[in-house]
């Protein structure tokens, strides 16, 4: 909606919001592998640093090229804060645990995701678009001050000369696995209908229905939510049936 403002077309929208996708895509193999020479603890403020710079530069986005530079850059914070923290959270959980521990975190960032939309379109048709992005680099700000002050910190093999408890490795001897191509494989279709979905929902209830920004951030908020929900039972189930 905020793309709108700008007159952009639905091609231009696409490629703004594929700006994320492209960078965090490019650069996660990159920041991973930094991510086991010098810690995961690092790299989470770093991004979420990143992450709350480029929330502020959409408040001051002047044209439709610069919203695209600013979600490239976010979709690198990206790239420093989700698969990293799964990285530490994979590094300290028990066996056998690693199904309801992980699926706990997703149901957190879920919730997170939930609330986003409420309170950005609630933010966005009570003040303005601007608001919201404030708002979302508030947030990432007391999240970097929280990693920064509970985060127990972890060292990387350049710290330490060796390796770390478990063995590292390489991408291409994974990737060689079926499992991770198949798992791959979901995650593209997944992330492939998501973003469809994230990019021209708003665009399409506005058109059809006529829905504002807080309608269509509680539609959004739900589905998420119900995504939330669901993790952690299967969580369970994950560590009972491997």
């Amino acid at each position: 909606l905020y793309a709108k403002t700008f007159a952009a077309t639905g091609v231009s929208i696409g490629l703004v919001f594929s700006a994320f996708s492209v960078s965090r895509c490019l650069l996660g193999p990159l920041i991973g592998r930094l991510s086991d020479r010098i810690g995961r603890k690092r790299i989470l403020m770093i991004g979420l640093a990143s992450y709350t710079l480029a929330s502020v530069l959409y408040a001051f986005a002047m044209s439709l090229w610069q919203l695209g530079m600013f979600r490239f850059v976010q979709g690198a914070a990206a790239a420093m804060v989700t698969p990293i923290a799964q990285a530490y959270i994979g590094d300290i959980t028990p066996r056998g645990r690693e199904g309801r521990t992980m699926n706990l975190f997703y149901s957190s960032m879920f919730l997170g995701m939930a609330l986003g939309p409420l309170l950005g379109g609630g933010l966005s048709a009570l003040w303005s678009y601007e608001l919201a992005f404030y708002a979302m680099g508030i947030l990432s700000t007391i999240a970097l001050i929280l990693v920064a002050a509970t985060l127990p910190a972890d060292h990387g093999r350049a710290e330490h000369g060796k390796s770390r408890p478990r063995e590292i490795v390489p991408l291409r001897h994974v990737m060689k696995n079926d499992a991770v191509k198949a798992i791959a494989v979901y995650m593209a279709t997944r992330g492939f209908w998501r973003q469809g979905f994230n990019t021209f929902y708003p665009l399409f209830a506005v058109a059809s229905s006529g829905l504002g920004e807080a309608s269509i951030g509680t539609v959004v908020s739900v589905y998420m939510l119900g995504g939330g929900l669901l993790q952690i039972p299967f969580g369970y189930l994950a560590d009972r049936y491997p």
